[in-house]
Formats: C-alpha cells, sequence, structure tokens
C-alpha cells in the first residue's frame, strides 16, 4: 500500500512540473486560489529567461472569461498570473473580463494581439510589469479602476492612443518607452509625478498636455521623443536629468516655480532660445549641451553650471543676469558662434573661464550698471572683439583688461569721470586712431587730459549722459544749467591735472 501511495506522490510531482496548474478548462489553464476565485495561468513552466511560450498552440481571439467550473464548483476569473500568455504569438485579439483584478508581469509579453478590450465595469487595479510589452494593439482604454502600472507596462508597443485614468496611483518607469507610433496620450488630473523614461524614445509624440498637478518631470521622461513643444505647469519644481534630452523640443518655457534642472537635461534639443529663470538654483553640466539651433540665451538664475552650453556652436548672444555668483567650469566651451554678451553680474565679467583654449568669435560685449569692477586679464587676448560698453558704476579695471583685444574699434565709456588705470588695460588695442573712445557729453576734455585714456586718437562726446552734462547747454560742464566762471575753473583744474 505504502508502494502505491509513493508511487501516486511521484507521479503528481511529475504532472505538477510540466503542468504547474490546478486545471484546465477549454484551452486555458488556471490555478485554485481560494474556495471560489481561480486565476488564468500558463500551461507550460516559463519565464523571462525561456523560448517557450506560455501555451503551446493557443492562438486566434482570447477571451478571459468571468466564471469557469471545475469538478461541479463554479470559480470567478480573478487574476492573469506572471508569464500566464508569454509569446503566445498567434493570438490576434484579447478580451479580458469585468472581473479580473490584476495582470501580472509578463502576462502578455510578445504577443501579436491586434486589439484589446476590457468587460464594461471592469474592477482591474494593477497591470504589472512588462504585463504588454511588444504588444501590437494600436489602442488601449485602461480601465478607471487601475491604480497601479509595473515598470514597461506598454513599452516598446504599437500604440497610437493612451490614456492613464485618474485612479492611478502608483506608475512604473518606463511604461510607454521606446513606444515609436504613440502619438495621442491622455494624463490624469491630480498625477504630480511624470516617472523615469516614462515617454523615452516616443518619436510620434510630438505633443502632450502636462496636468496642472505636475511637480516632477524625472530622469529620462521624454528622452529622445518626438516632443517640439510643451507647457511646463506653474507647480513643477524639478526637471530631473536628461529629462528632454535629444527630443524635438524648439520651443520652451520655464516657469518660476522650477528650481532644479538635472544635467542633460535639455541636451541636443532643437531649442532656438531660452531663458533660465531666477528661480533655478540647482542645475547640472551639459544642461543644455550640443544644442546647434540656439542662437539666444538668458540666464537669469544664480549658477551657470559645467559647460551648461557647451557645443552649441550656433549660439551668438547671451544675457547674463545680475543674480549668477556661481560659475562653472568652461560653460560655453566649443560655442564659436558667439558674438554679443551682455553682462550684469561682477562674477561674469571676466569671460576666460567660459571657454577652453579656442575662443569665440565674441565681437560685441556690454557690462550693464549693476557691475562696479572688471577684473585683471577680463578680456585678455579677445581678438575678435570689436565693441565694448563700460557702465557709469564701474571703479576700478584690472591690469590688462582689454589687452590683447587688437580688433577693437569702439569701445563705450559711460563714466563722466574717467577712472585710474594702468597702462596694460589697453596694450595692443589700436588706440592710435583706429579705435575710437565714445564718452559721455561734457567729458571729453576730462579723457583728454587723463593717463591712458588721453591715448585715444578719436575721442566722441556720444555715449549717453553717462554722467556728463544733461541740460542741453553747450559748454555746461558742470551740469547747474548755465555756463559761468565754475565751468571755466573745471576746464583749467583738468589742463592742470587737478580734476
Amino acid at each position: 500500500m505504502r508502494r502505491i501511495l509513493t508511487l501516486a506522490a511521484l507521479l503528481l510531482v511529475a504532472w505538477s512540473a510540466v503542468h504547474a496548474y490546478s486545471f484546465k478548462s477549454g484551452e486555458l489553464c488556471y490555478n485554485i486560489t481560494s474556495n471560489n476565485t481561480v486565476a488564468v495561468t500558463f500551461e507550460r513552466n516559463t519565464d523571462a529567461s525561456s523560448s517557450l511560450s506560455a501555451y503551446s498552440n493557443l492562438g486566434g481571439e482570447l477571451i478571459i472569461p468571468e466564471t469557469v467550473y471545475n469538478g461541479g464548483r463554479a470559480y470567478s476569473v480573478t487574476a492573469i498570473t506572471d508569464y500566464a500568455f508569454y509569446r503566445c504569438s498567434l493570438i490576434t485579439s484579447i478580451s479580458i473580463s469585468k472581473t479580473v483584478q490584476t495582470i501580472g508581469i509578463f502576462a502578455f509579453y510578445n504577443t501579436n494581439a491586434t486589439s484589446i478590450t476590457f468587460g464594461s465595469g471592469s474592477v482591474l487595479t494593477e497591470i504589472g510589469q512588462q504585463a504588454f510589452d511588444l504588444a501590437s494593439f494600436t489602442a488601449v482604454a485602461i480601465p478607471n479602476s487601475v491604480t497601479t502600472i509595473g515598470n514597461s507596462a506598454f513599452s516598446r508597443s504599437a500604440l497610437v492612443t493612451a490614456n492613464i485614468p485618474t485612479s492611478i496611483q502608483n506608475l512604473g518607469t518606463g511604461v510607454f518607452a521606446s513606444s515609436s507610433s504613440l502619438s495621442n496620450v491622455t494624463l490624469p488630473n491630480g498625477l504630480q509625478e511624470i516617472p523615469q523614461n516614462m515617454f523615452g524614445g516616443c518619436s510620434s509624440l510630438t505633443s502632450i498636455n502636462l496636468p496642472a498637478s505636475l511637480t516632477t518631470i524625472n530622469r529620462s521622461a521624454f528622452r529622445a521623443s518626438g516632443l517640439t513643444s510643451i507647457t511646463i505647469p506653474n507647480g513643477v519644481t524639478t526637471i530631473d536629468q536628461s529629462a528632454f534630452d535629444e527630443s524635438q523640443l524648439t520651443s520652451l518655457t520655464i516657469p518660476s516655480s522650477v528650481t532644479t534642472i538635472g544635467y542633460d537635461a535639455f541636451r541636443k534639443t532643437k531649442l532656438t532660445s531660452v531663458t533660465i529663470p531666477s528661480s533655478i538654483t540647482s542645475i547640472g553640466s551639459d544642461a543644455f549641451g550640443y544644442i546647434t539651433t540656439l542662437k539666444t540665451a538668458n540666464i537669469q538664475n544664480s549658477i551657470i553650471s559645467e559647460k551648461e552650453f557647451s557645443y552649441c556652436t550656433n549660439l551668438k548672444e547671451v544675457t547674463i543676469g545680475n543674480n549668477v555668483t556661481t560659475i562653472g567650469n568652461k560653460p560655453f566651451q566649443g560655442c564659436t558662434s558667439l558674438e554679443t554678451l551682455n553682462i550684469s553680474s561682477s562674477v561674469a565679467v571676466d569671460i576666460n573661464q567660459y571657454f577652453s583654449d579656442n575662443k569665440p568669435t565674441l565681437k560685441t560685449v556690454k557690462v550693464e550698471n549693476t557691475v562696479t569692477t572688471i577684473p585683471e586679464n577680463a578680456f585678455l587676448n579677445f581678438v575678435a572683439l570689436e565693441k565694448v560698453t563700460i557702465p557709469a558704476t564701474i571703479t576700478s579695471i584690472g591690469n590688462s583688461a582689454f589687452k590683447g583685444c587688437t580688433a577693437m574699434r569702439e569701445f563705450y565709456s559711460l563714466m563722466d569721470r574717467p577712472i585710474t588705470i594702468d597702462a596694460s588695460v589697453f596694450q595692443d588695442v589700436p588706440v592710435d586712431g583706429y579705435c575710437d573712445l565714445h564718452v559721455p557729453t561734457g567729458s571729453k576734455v576730462r579723457y583728454e587730459n587723463k593717463a591712458v585714456w588721453k591715448d585715444f586718437v578719436m575721442i566722441f562726446e556720444d555715449a549717453g549722459s553717462g554722467g556728463g552734462s544733461t541740460s542741453g547747454v553747450r559748454g555746461d560742464v558742470n551740469d547747474d544749467g548755465k555756463v559761468d566762471i565754475s565751468d571755466v575753473n573745471i576746464v583749467i583744474n583738468l589742463m592742470l591735472g587737478k580734476e
């Protein structure tokens, strides 16, 4: 008797190893999960490393029923197990009953079904990791009951249209990644984050409406997508690394709610201009690197990061606001077309720190009136520099500040009274008539009698008021609205070197 029982047990183990399910009804296999519930499962043992399909011959229309019977008992079908229809490439359509609550990982991986439907009143709550990876259907209406969608659930699919219901609570990474035909997506109100790589590689996704509830766009969320423009809601605080890297973005407005931009965030996009708001407190290297279409950049935040605009080869004009306090290593390395800098930050005046050994064809620099100091060697050997404007607020200019600027044609000084500078400041600048010095009205005589400044052969009083005479009265040197002995005394003192 014991031998018979042992043999029966061995046969049961052998059967279970091959079949791994409780019973079969029609073409489908089921595992009993309670007295009255079952889960659809695979016919043959399989997993993500297997080359076997879950069923040997299952194909055509797949219908997951609400109820199945076995041994005179009715069971409600409430789940589809992991790998249940893994690699069943002969399936052409899928219909899932309303009673199914969970779909396991890899459940429909690499099927060829061209359509999928869920029963009216579906109570589905969870779609597992890669459940529909490589799916062939072009549209999916995810039931409003779903709260969890696992990693890569619909990645590499043929989807054109997809919606994410308002019931969603947990979204995995890469849910639609590399679905190259996806062009129409509806995101729910209340969504706070776009998960990592969610739309990465969705090359047909040219536009998307982001909900007002959004706070975070995570790493690679739209990397290499087809997005050409996007409105980022005022409430988003973080745009993570590579979020839009290699996308097709041509226009962008960064709202003042954003505080963090990760490295490579907008790298290799198609932007033509960008304004970085003052709210940004953290920005990663190469955030706007390698954008060959970028023409203008307006930097209003406190940090210019390392190589932030590296190799933006068509970048022509940059405005640096007075908030800038920190400048990383070579932020404009390889920006070989940069011609104009508008600078409002004192720490940003030393532009030699911006580039690698190959200086760009910088032609125009305007220093705004928030700057008081031009440091030593600030523009040393910028041989293409043609025009410079410095404000009335300047109190010091360091040695060799403009040394070697051999192409200088116009130098605009808005200082009413020229400050004392070293002879090296304009060394090699063609002050002998090739470069014109432009000064405020009424201040020419001061420049003509001030060491180094007086070396400019051509001095013109057309640099704006800048603190010079604004009364409009010719000869009114002290700007009191009249010409009298006090003006004469000022001129005499200038000639004597006392002014």
